[in-house]
């Protein structure tokens, strides 16, 4: 997004017995790397998440990862053999823009402008501050729409795009299902009548932490004072009234209600949606990874994991209800793209790394015509109705089926 021209070289390690043998990886995932050992087919699984889930929107059109190599560390024939499979079908198949799916925002306005910005640090007692240890620098403005990716990534919706908000007034509503939005304080006006535009147009939308200007689309009002959360509560009809406690003294927001439906509640709405028409414009009052976070601050990495299950499954939950991509999956990591020689390809992956998954992938039809020409994997046809296919594939532990649609 930032550098794209730069040529990318992901270091593939097979491992050893200490462990990872980087040390910056080594360290950022205690005790021994994220693992003392890793298997060919994690390769394949990396080539189709960098090669055909990395689609960004430029303004004038879609981009992938084209600029690509592998830094190989210890590769014996199974590693070669994993990642020639998967770089088979990205030179057959290679992507030209993904299937219409759910557009993630980012924003160099709405970082700069955001004020909820994260600095820890630790010192013994008798220590003078200036000799404290920094355990944390980070704005919640650049985590809100990396954790809804994830959310969406782990609950079988496609992985989508990514775009800036300078491009946002060239995307058409033909693109996209919902747009996740950066918390929007310091977005200039004519990007936030863009927004408006194509949710009237029936472009969902979910939005974290700062809605300036666009409060009647999403049915709240700024009260202007922050409370904090701490007790949160689902409805009962969503997710079944799941609770969570929270002891983030950041996690805060500042907006009530007006005309828009509490799905999680606490001391201030939590979790809000409104219909506006035909499309709905959800809200997160709270930065959601706050409201539990893994707390282990010795471990380096770009940001903590949001931990808490009941936001994970709010965020999925609230996506997958305004989704209208044309592939869904009942579980696995989803791609799906429209590739350069005119096929459409879906490719589902088992995440896990003990578990076998059976998804069952849905499939959308074009005025009655699309079907599943070939598969790596066997599958057994659920239904084919004139609207849409449904089938349903058996994925050992990470392993990934790749369906070609004609």
């Amino acid at each position: 997004m930032v550098f794209l021209e730069m040529r990318i070289y992901p270091e593939i390690y097979t491992g050893g017995i200490q462990g990872c043998p980087d040390g910056a990886v080594f360290y950022a995932h205690p005790p021994f790397g994220r693992r003392t050992k890793t298997v060919p087919i994690r390769m394949t699984r990396r080539v189709y998440d960098y090669a055909c889930a990395s689609a960004r929107f430029t303004g004038r059109g879609f981009r992938y990862w084209d600029r690509c190599g592998f830094q190989a560390c210890g590769f014996t024939r199974p590693w070669f053999e994993a990642l020639l499979k998967g770089w088979r079908t990205v030179i057959d198949y290679p992507p030209e823009r993904p299937l219409k799916s759910s557009g993630f925002v980012s924003s160099e306005e709405s970082r700069r402008a955001h004020k909820n910005a994260i600095v820890r640090s630790g010192h013994g007692p008798n220590e003078p501050i200036e000799k404290a240890a920094i355990l944390d620098v980070r704005k919640t403005a650049t985590e809100d729409v990396p954790f809804a990716y994830e959310a969406a990534r782990k609950n079988g919706l496609c992985a989508g795009f990514q775009l800036w908000m300078e491009n946002l007034p060239e995307l058409s509503a033909d693109q996209v299902d919902l747009l996740v939005l950066p918390p929007l304080e310091g977005v200039s006006r004519k990007y936030l009548e863009a927004i408006r535009k194509l949710h009237a147009q029936g472009v969902h939308l979910l939005a974290f932490e700062d809605v300036p200007g666009l409060e009647d689309l999403f049915g709240v009002t700024d009260t202007g004072t922050y409370r904090n959360v701490t007790h949160l509560a689902a409805r009962k009809d969503f997710l079944g009234g799941m609770t969570e406690f929270c002891e983030e003294p950041l996690c805060r927001g500042k907006y009530k209600a007006k005309d828009a439906e509490i799905l999680i509640d606490a001391e201030i709405p939590v979790l809000m949606l409104k219909r506006n028409g035909k499309a709905l414009a959800a809200f997160f009052n709270v930065p959601p990874m706050l409201v539990r976070e893994d707390q282990l601050h010795e471990r380096l990495g770009y940001g903590k994991d949001g931990i808490s299950e009941l936001i994970e499954r709010a965020t999925a939950e609230v996506m997958r209800k305004m989704s209208d991509a044309e592939v869904s999956s009942t579980g696995g990591r989803l791609i799906a793209y429209h590739s350069g020689n005119g096929a459409d390809v879906v490719i589902v992956t088992n995440p896990d790394e003990e578990a076998v998954l059976t998804p069952e992938i849905t499939i959308r039809k074009r005025k009655g015509r699309r079907k599943i020409v070939s598969s790596d994997k066997p599958f057994f046809l659920l239904e084919d109705t004139p609207a849409y296919l449904k089938a349903r594939v058996r994925l050992e532990p990470e392993e990934t089926a790749v369906l070609i649609l004609g």
